[in-house]
């Protein structure tokens, strides 16, 4: 009786570990692990089976049970042990990203990078889904994100993608327009609206001009701006959420706005401008670069000055992309041109570090 209670002590362990759920890229899953544990329990149970056919004599026997357990009893404390570790990292290495945005719940920060979606959460890196696909333009909207680029190495898509709409959760992408002829790398849209603008580089089927575009109505149909009171080629571009009427663009003269589509800019700011971003609810963000180093500037919604900051960042470096947290405004994440990434959750008083020169620790699948 005291070898069965021992026995019976040893499955409910087994089977309480066994069913554990592991946590794994921030998901519950019930895979290998549930899998390889009753594997070996199914194992051991045989092994018992064939000592008791077997008959072997009453003290080999009891010998041999006392081991069997004991034995399993090493394989429950190693699986459980292995159930309840942390998910090992792995080092992640980003050699280019080309526009980031927060999910629409906040949860994550969502980067697109040369081969693929990144995501940090959680204080922690994780491979988005889908194929690992060289996204430019990419601009986060309220159910997802609109982009351009070429398709992974492996991917049946062909090069370049024109404009695709793509999920978070699935990796999925739905062609939008100019699939397999155009690749844009000035492009925003915006977050509630879904309005698209676009420096277009070259006449194509949709565009019948060069310059500055945009679309209404999902890409189908697309209309010249004027560029009025631009002097100087645009670097970069960003699109408010809900007016489809204003559009903000960076030029070697400064920062520009428009309330009319593009056809008429004014100037906001006559500084070095490196990085423009409409958060969620409006506000207008942008780096510049001043003899003092790289700053932080927040417009307000009638496009007055309200904030500046200097920035946690070396002389030589300066902020490529921004991203405002949807409803915690006090959160911004910041990328800079030397591959480096900082946060802050208290509008910039402290700064912590989470890519240093593209490199970051990450858990692999």
């Amino acid at each position: 009786m005291y070898n069965v209670g021992k026995i019976a002590v040893v499955l409910i362990l087994f089977i309480a570990t066994a069913t554990n759920v592991h946590v794994h890229n921030g998901e519950e899953e019930q895979g290998m692990g549930f899998a390889w544990d009753w594997m070996l329990l199914i194992f051991f149970i045989c092994l018992l089976l064939i000592a008791w056919v077997v008959k072997l004599k009453h003290r080999t026997y009891i010998k041999s049970l006392n081991g069997l357990i004991y034995l399993l009893i090493l394989i429950v404390v190693i699986s459980a042990i292995l159930t309840f570790y942390p998910d090992k990292k792995e080092s992640m290495v980003i050699q280019h990203y080309h526009g980031m945005s927060y999910a629409p719940d906040g949860d994550q920060l969502i980067v697109a990078t040369h081969d693929g979606i990144r995501m940090y959460r959680d204080e922690d890196w994780f491979v988005g889904q889908g194929d690992r696909h060289d996204y430019m333009g990419f601009s986060g909207v309220n159910n997802g994100f609109y982009s351009s680029g070429h398709p992974a190495v492996d991917s049946t898509l062909e090069d370049p993608i024109g404009i695709v709409k793509g999920s978070y959760d699935n990796g999925e992408l739905e062609r939008i327009t100019l699939y397999g002829e155009m690749d844009f790398h000035i492009m925003d849209a915006g977050y509630e609206s879904h309005t698209i603008y676009v420096m277009n580089p070259f006449p194509n089927q949709q565009m019948n001009q060069s310059g500055l575009m945009y679309s209404l109505d999902q890409g189908q149909t697309w209309v010249a701006s004027n560029l009025s009171g631009l002097t100087s080629d645009v670097q970069s571009l960003t699109v408010h959420p809900t007016d489809e009427r204003i559009v903000a663009v960076a030029t070697r003269e400064g920062l520009y706005i428009s309330s009319n589509y593009g056809n008429d800019f004014s100037p906001l700011l006559k500084e070095q401008v490196t990085a423009i971003e409409f958060a969620s609810n409006g506000t207008l963000l942008a780096g510049i670069y001043t003899r003092e180093g790289p700053e932080l500037v927040q417009f307000d919604d009638q496009m007055n000055e309200v904030f500046r900051m200097s920035l946690p960042l070396q002389k030589q470096d300066a902020v490529q992309y921004l991203a405002q947290h949807p409803e915690q405004t006090d959160h911004l994440v910041i990328a800079t041109y030397n591959m480096n990434m900082y946060k802050t959750t208290d509008r910039g008083s402290s700064w912590k570090q989470i890519l240093d020169q593209g490199t970051a620790e990450y858990l692999h699948d």
